[in-house]
């Protein structure tokens, strides 16, 4: 039964490929997927750092929080200024690796170093805590999704060479129209994001449609979308401060 099914999804595959090979649509649709792969690639879909040290770095600034905290328990101010400062550094190199993972956790160890400094305005005198805020800065947060957005495209991009049979344009149609609609759904995502409207992001993630769907983040991520830019704006007036 298992065999017969197969044979008759490839049968199917190549009949309806045939057909619209015939018809002349292979063509165009090749050349149309070409033409959103390169829109993709131009926007960096194809060169997304691998966030293999996200996990240490995150450690690594965990630890320095945690320096930070029994420092300041004994009233060692500067040594727990130090310390918070490495932590900054870490949220740095983790913004850096270019994916929302990365950027999220990043933002999570500033919001951290922020909510000792709103505790414990003093530490903000410490000159090394205070440049340390001052070379902090949170990219992401102007265009959150933007690292799923190309992640997803670059995943998309692969279908067509993954393909064994010849469908005269069959998968780079259906793919192109993923394309369209991973642009579509995660510019509206990102949009109700910056906008502060978490339950639109997620009315507009349930949206996505067809093979998009498989590739799209889902709406636990606006929670966390939202996070960065709120983050992001707690810096920004900490780093107005101590620029003052």
């Amino acid at each position: 039964m298992a065999k017969s099914r197969t044979v008759f999804t490839v049968v199917a595959v190549i009949t309806i490929a045939g057909t619209i090979a015939s018809t002349g649509f292979g063509s165009g649709a090749r050349a149309r997927f070409a033409e959103a792969k390169a829109r993709a690639e131009a926007q960096g879909a194809s060169a997304r750092t691998p966030s293999n040290a996200t996990v240490p770095l995150y450690r690594e600034g965990r630890e320095a929080l945690e320096e930070a905290r029994v420092h300041a328990s004994a009233g060692r101010r500067a040594e727990a200024a130090s310390a918070l400062a490495r932590a900054l550094g870490r949220a740095k190199e983790l913004e850096g690796r270019r994916s929302f993972v990365s950027s999220f956790v990043a933002s999570k160890l500033v919001a951290h170093v922020l909510d000792r400094t709103d505790g414990d305005p003093s530490l903000l005198d410490d000159p090394v805590l205070a440049a340390a805020l001052r070379r902090t800065t949170l990219p992401s947060a102007r265009r959150p999704l933007a690292s799923e957005r190309l992640h997803a495209l670059a995943r998309l991009a692969t279908i067509p060479e993954q393909v064994p049979l010849r469908t005269g344009g069959l998968v780079e149609s259906v793919t192109t129209d993923a394309m369209r609609e991973v642009e579509r759904t995660l510019g509206e995502m990102e949009a109700a994001v910056l906008a502060g409207d978490l339950a639109r992001c997620e009315q507009a993630a349930l949206s996505s449609r067809g093979v998009a769907r498989q590739v799209t983040v889902g709406p636990s991520f606006c929670k966390h979308a939202g996070e960065v830019v709120t983050t992001n704006a707690r810096l920004e007036r900490v780093r107005a401060r101590v620029s003052g």
